[in-house]
């Protein structure tokens, strides 16, 4: 109950299960019914299974910008974010917080004693830009807010300190 689920093409918050069906409130405020049938045989996809969850984003500048600009100023707008988790968090308190086990705060059979540092690496180079993944961690209720927020800083950040986004386009030579 309560969670946030996908399956059977449905996303929603469970608020209801029975014996026989699966009451799913969607994003949009329908209630979808999912039968406990179709569930059990089925994929499903709990947003909210674990208390911590990884955020990322690819961010693509054009070519001619400098990576390591690039990686410190992201690293930098992580950083200003108070949502995003970093390995100077104290996870005695997460557990504390969440009241659970180091086991449950861990990753698949890892037990997590620091959360990992935000990562910022240079993942491709593209016909038209060069694309970084950059990763945090949050917790599972900051995922859309911290998502969304960083989001919208990249988009009017980056630009402010020279490093501007790639779009597809031609260069074209006319001989006379």
């Amino acid at each position: 109950m309560g969670d946030w689920i996908e399956a059977q093409g449905i996303q929603g918050k469970i608020i209801e299960v029975n014996i026989t069906a699966t009451k799913v409130l969607t994003g949009d405020n329908r209630v979808v019914i999912l039968p406990n049938g179709a569930l059990s045989n089925g994929v499903i996809d709990n947003y909210n299974g674990r208390p911590l969850r990884r955020v990322e984003w690819l961010v693509s500048v054009q070519y001619g910008s400098d990576a390591e600009g690039v990686r410190k100023l992201i690293m930098q707008l992580l950083h200003a974010d108070g949502r995003i988790l970093t390995s100077q968090t104290d996870t005695d308190t997460l557990y504390k917080e969440f009241d659970i086990s180091r086991y449950q705060l861990s990753m698949v059979d890892y037990k997590m004693n620091t959360i990992p540092d935000p990562e910022v690496v240079l993942k491709s180079l593209n016909e038209n830009d060069i694309t970084f993944r950059v990763r945090a961690w949050v917790r599972a209720t900051d995922y859309w807010d911290a998502y969304m927020a960083l989001n919208e800083q990249f988009y009017s950040e980056l630009p402010k300190k020279g490093y501007n986004f790639a779009y597809p386009h031609l260069d074209v030579t006319l001989i006379k």
